[in-house]
């Protein structure tokens, strides 16, 4: 009773501009109830007022930590960083608001005055292992957020072979890009660059590109044998009709493709993946997990990455007609902090004719499922989709998808 008393009073307090006052009673409000989300971020936005933004981005950030889907407390920790003079990381918070609610006008202006300051020449990028640090706790996408989602039984039924699509088969949705050297960043052909023999994960044009670079890469090279496992069944993750077509609906959703209000931003989705231990007693000891889907602004990210994706978007015009809609992906195997962002580019075709059905009330997706051995019907949100992408890898006992060793 005495906590609610406080908080009222702190209520009163704010709205008479006693900030000070008023960021003292949620103080004492959040000490008496630490497991109040609202308490947080109403302690954020006292401190945002006082422009104590490190005070207010700790509230903010534990407002999430409790209540990862708080529209208010994310866009609070946003405003308390462009505060402290963080903005690219002020545009990821500000995104995720926007993904989640894309008609927010607060965080619309918010994005589109931070990105007019931020995008200018020498400007600090982020690297793919930051993206997962200052989205964190994520509201979306993560094997934390997805808790709630009733998962299927191990198998329905055995897999139809015939239904099967083989690995080769070429995807009328799909590009693969050409490869930018890690070098100079000259885009060439996949066919033609040259690879590193030992690591297999950065291209050169020519001899002397990986001799100019080998001091930045070879820490890249030392990476462990079951970090190059890693790369390995990451290189296949995309290769399935069922979970392309997931990844496909999950970039619609993510960048603002079946909202009502237009995107701020073109953004990048970064498929994040680890290795799993099997503890089956099979022949395969680990597989491909993946641990978080993030959605970014392709302000934020680095020159060689920036320069990749407008390749990318260039030879998707180049293969779909115009009105397509691009949905570019990032697989981005976690080698935690041994390496910069890397990872393999795709682009996926959308058509207007997708968009308009999948905004339809009550839309779902039937695509079979190789795991299951039957359809599976899936919802068009994010964590179902994110849920899907995961239970087809985990239930794939057979190994179909190649994406255990």
């Amino acid at each position: 009773m005495a906590e609610q008393v406080n908080v009222e009073k702190a209520g009163a307090l704010f709205r008479n501009e006693r900030y000070a006052e008023a960021a003292a009673l949620y103080e004492i409000a959040t000490l008496t109830d630490p497991t109040c989300s609202k308490y947080f971020a109403n302690l954020s936005v006292a401190y945002l007022k006082l422009k104590e933004f490190s005070a207010a981005h700790s509230a903010a950030h534990n407002a999430l930590l409790l209540d990862c889907r708080s529209v208010k407390a994310r866009y609070r920790r946003a405003m308390a960083r462009k505060g402290q003079g963080l903005l690219g990381t002020c545009l990821i918070d500000l995104y995720s608001v926007l993904i989640t609610d894309p008609a927010n006008k607060d965080a619309r202006t918010a994005f589109t005055e931070t990105l007019r300051v931020y995008d200018v020449p020498g400007k600090q990028t982020l690297n793919s292992q930051n993206f997962l640090a200052h989205d964190n706790p994520p509201a979306y996408g993560s094997l934390s957020s997805t808790a709630h989602i009733t998962r299927p039984p191990a198998r329905a039924a055995a897999p139809n072979t015939a239904a099967r699509t083989s690995h080769t088969t070429k995807y009328p949705h799909a590009v693969q890009i050409t490869v930018s050297c890690a070098a100079c960043g000259n885009a060439r052909p996949r066919n033609v660059v040259k690879v590193c023999r030992q690591c297999k994960t950065a291209a050169y044009c020519k001899k002397e590109c990986q001799r100019a670079h080998w001091p930045k890469h070879k820490d890249l090279c030392s990476l462990t044998s079951t970090h190059k496992v890693l790369l390995r069944l990451a290189e296949k993750l995309n290769s399935t009709v069922y979970i392309r077509s997931l990844f496909r609906y999950y970039g619609m959703r993510a960048l603002g493709l079946l909202a009502t209000a237009s995107p701020v931003s073109p953004g990048l989705v970064i498929i994040t993946v680890g290795l799993c231990p099997l503890d089956s007693g099979g022949v395969y000891r680990n597989r491909l997990r993946v641990q978080q889907i993030t959605a970014v602004p392709i302000a934020v990210l680095p020159d060689d990455v920036m320069r990749t994706y407008h390749d990318t978007y260039r030879d998707l015009r180049t293969h779909f007609p115009a009105g397509t809609h691009p949905v570019v992906l990032l697989i981005n195997p976690d080698v935690g902090d041994q390496a910069e962002a890397f990872g393999e580019m795709q682009a996926c075709s959308v058509f207007p004719s997708e968009i308009a059905l999948a905004k339809e009330p009550g839309f779902a997706l039937e695509v079979y499922s190789n795991s299951l051995g039957t359809e599976r019907r899936i919802v068009a949100e994010l964590d179902h989709l994110f849920r899907a992408v995961e239970d087809e890898i985990e239930l794939d006992v057979d190994n179909h998808c190649g994406l255990r060793a």
